[in-house]
């Protein structure tokens, strides 16, 4: 079952204007498909696996690039020599990158091919045409991640989400997650053991890539320590106290795994007296770890409490947190301790999928754990607050609506599974999950 991707449409309005999109993800997110279904959807596109031989020296030199697009066109019928208008390069790498970008550099509006462009038969044969190709050619390089120096417009591919696999497939959603091969897979126990092979093999070959000393087993503890903390910030002091490591092996790995796709932190909103940008990071080590420190930074609300401000830890694909939990299947779900804060988890990150440019995602939580699950704000403007809740019907808490009223966004929502939009007497409005990212997606 091939699922077509919605970031196809955002990807395709980036090249109305940028020549360099760089498209990042998770391993096993899909990848190498949605770089097939982007060339299939149009003519002029040409996709080729950057780890072939020759790939980085042909950008290099403009002409050159031309000449290998001529020879893989050559079997491509539908395409015209030097017709190619998009170059899409799978399996990119950061020596990919980088030669992307000076290629695209190199032949810039008015920067003229170097001297003997029509040297080669093929250049000779494409005669005038051959300097526009070189000028008017856009390049999408699919990877795992990239440079934060070189320039481009970056668009991230995730898991699968709720909107491209519908409604209706929501509760296996839920359960299996968003990877293509355990949302596929014959069944739930199948793709839960996918999941954890996959979780091990991803966590092993970043901690060996970034050096740090963690043996498999050690591994699969530290996997499982986050998945417990899901939803709440990252104590790193006890992690590394229960795992006989230092916290900055800690911080270092955790940060290994979001680089990965594999976690990600959501921070807490930021106080209208803050300048722009100066929340605090959402990543590990970025605020205290210990409750008494964040207690002593956590400015008061105006009803007097002490707010959180260290970010919450994720485990961003819903299937990858159940099977580090152990959970087997549906049951199994809907009897966990962790059924809450998994579907909040679950919700959020469908949020975050659907996020319009320029919108960021945040929390409001006191010390006492009232508050609001996620608010959208532009540039510190509260624009949305949500409560999440696992249930049927219901009002949203009493802490959630203090907050709510303390921040003061233009719309309030409680996010349930399903059900119908409706007003509340309390100021919220309630929406099923579906609905609810809609709304997300049109703000």
């Amino acid at each position: 079952m091939l699922i077509q991707r919605r970031l196809l449409g955002s990807l395709r309005e980036a090249l109305q204007t940028e020549r360099l999109v760089l498209v990042s993800g998770p391993p096993r997110s899909g990848k190498t498909v949605f770089a097939e279904q982007l060339v299939r959807s149009g003519p002029g596109g040409l996709l080729l696996d950057a780890r072939s031989p020759g790939i980085a020296a042909a950008l290099a030199e403009p002409v050159l690039c031309l000449e290998l697009l001529a020879a893989a066109m050559k079997t491509e019928a539908p395409v015209r020599l030097f017709g190619a208008r998009l170059l899409v390069l799978d399996n990119a790498d950061e020596e990919i990158a980088r030669a992307a970008a000076a290629f695209v550099a190199a032949t810039g509006p008015g920067k003229p091919l170097p001297p003997g462009a029509a040297a080669s038969p093929e250049a000779q044969s494409a005669a005038a045409p051959l300097p526009e190709a070189a000028k008017r050619l856009r390049l999408v390089l699919v990877g795992a991640r990239f440079p934060e120096e070189v320039p481009g417009r970056r668009l991230e591919l995730g898991g699968l989400t709720l909107p491209e696999v519908g409604r209706g497939s929501r509760a296996g959603h839920w359960l299996r997650g968003g990877f293509p091969e355990a949302y596929g897979a014959a069944s739930d126990q199948a793709a839960l053991a996918w999941l954890r092979r996959y979780a091990d093999s991803v966590a092993e070959e970043r901690f060996a890539r970034a050096g740090l000393p963690w043996a498999p087993g050690r591994t699969r503890a530290l996997l499982s320590m986050l998945a417990e903390a899901h939803g709440a910030p990252l104590n790193e002091n006890a992690a590394a106290r229960s795992l006989g490591v230092s916290r900055p092996t800690i911080v270092r790995s955790v940060r290994a795994l979001e680089r990965a796709g594999l976690v990600s932190f959501l921070p807490a909103l930021p106080e209208p007296a803050e300048a722009p940008g100066s929340a605090p990071a959402g990543g590990p080590g970025a605020a205290a770890a210990t409750p008494a420190a964040n207690a002593a930074a956590a400015p008061p609300t105006a009803a007097g409490k002490r707010l959180v401000r260290a970010p919450a830890l994720y485990l961003r694909d819903s299937g990858l947190l159940h099977a580090l939990l152990g959970i087997q299947g549906a049951e199994g779900l809907l009897g966990s301790a962790r059924l809450a804060a998994s579907w909040e988890g679950y919700a959020i990150e469908q949020c975050r999928a659907v996020l319009p440019a320029g919108v960021e995602s945040a929390r409001r939580r006191s010390q006492d754990g009232a508050g609001l699950e996620l608010v959208l704000h532009r540039a510190g403007r509260p624009l949305l607050g949500a409560a999440i809740r696992w249930s049927r019907a219901g009002e949203p808490s009493r802490g959630a609506r203090i907050a709510a009223r303390e921040i003061g966004a233009e719309s309030n929502w409680l996010v349930l599974p399903e059900g119908d939009e409706r007003r509340l007497e309390c100021g919220f409005s309630v929406a099923g999950l579906g609905r609810f990212l809609e709304i997300v997606a049109g703000l």
